[in-house]
């Protein structure tokens, strides 16, 4: 339920809505109230996941930093794949034409965790094709989604790319965008 505060691996959470079986400080419906002997956290989570590079058996992450983040954890379906002291990581050894969801934890130098960032899912490529963010195949725009500049999508037929962050800003009607194709 939504407002319930738990306790969970020295820390204190307080659930955003309701929730079952989502471990705390792994899923997204958990604020991080206290990591206790921390104090508050101001460390946000990481913003504008994304993924530049698709093949059939890896996806490029990359994320916005937040203020005060030194490293990151890199997760799918709330199972740790690796750290990065980068903004970005290589994921590797997936499975050609699947969708994959990931999210980001930034941790501070004091190993203060930053609640996950919004999940992001993404296709690998089919064998001897390009993934969803290459070519000239891109994922469908979708107003609820924030992009960085650099994104490409697809909206009513056509390819555009973001010029700088944005959201919910049409392809066909906003400066935001630059027609591509």
């Amino acid at each position: 339920m939504g407002g319930a505060k738990v306790q969970y691996n020295g820390a204190s959470y307080e659930a955003k809505w309701w929730t079952q079986n989502e471990l705390p400080g792994k899923a997204d419906v958990w604020k991080l109230i206290v990591n206790t002997g921390q104090g508050t956290t101001g460390l946000a989570a990481p913003t504008g996941v994304h993924s530049m590079k698709t093949t059939p058996t890896s996806v490029s992450l990359m994320w916005t930093a937040p203020t005060g983040a030194t490293q990151y954890e890199i997760f799918s379906n709330y199972t740790l794949l690796g750290t990065s002291t980068t903004t970005s990581f290589e994921v590797t050894k997936l499975s050609a034409n699947t969708s994959y969801v990931f999210t980001v934890i930034a941790l501070d130098s004091t190993g203060v965790k930053s609640q996950a960032s919004s999940p992001f899912t993404v296709k690998t490529a089919i064998e001897g094709g390009a993934g969803e963010n290459a070519g000239d195949h891109y994922p469908e725009w979708d107003a609820k989604k924030a992009y960085v500049g650099g994104t490409k999508v697809q909206y009513n037929g056509a390819s555009y790319e973001a010029k700088w962050w944005t959201q919910n800003e049409l392809p066909n009607k906003a400066e935001v965008w630059k027609l591509i194709k």
